[in-house]
């Protein structure tokens, strides 16, 4: 996955970093935990 942003075509900066936003969703389903619990070091649940 170290080249995920050639694959997306990527031309502008991004927001928030679809790495951590990937590694949320894997921590989410790994953990089972809720949308709201997500811990800190993610973006906001609201962006996952």
């Amino acid at each position: 996955m170290a080249s995920y942003e050639k694959l997306l075509n990527i031309k502008r900066k991004r927001k928030h970093d679809l790495r951590q936003i990937l590694n949320a969703i894997f921590y989410l389903v790994k953990t089972g935990c809720q949308w709201r619990m997500l811990p800190g070091e993610f973006p906001k649940w609201q962006i996952v």
